[in-house]
């Protein structure tokens, strides 16, 4: 989780941990662009780096987690 330092968003680090056996990468442009893998399988979301409004990132959780879903990600047991 090292690489999302950069993203200001503690509750995607917090959503991150819940999942197993998921790889990320971030890359910087003009948005971040942060690369989920499972299983061998792989798509990334785009990252806005600046939210538009208090939503922003409330939506970025919600991208990621549709994105792991996809992938075939399973939640960590409690």
């Amino acid at each position: 989780m090292k690489c999302l330092s950069k993203i200001d968003n503690p509750n995607l680090e917090k959503e991150l941990r819940k999942w197993k056996n998921v790889d990320i990468r971030l890359e910087s442009g003009k948005h971040y662009k942060l690369y989920l893998t499972v299983n061998g399988k792989s798509k990334f979301v785009l990252l806005s780096k600046t939210p538009s409004d208090w939503r922003g990132k409330l939506r970025q959780v919600s991208d990621v987690r549709k994105t792991l879903i996809d992938l075939g990600a399973e939640k960590v047991d409690k």
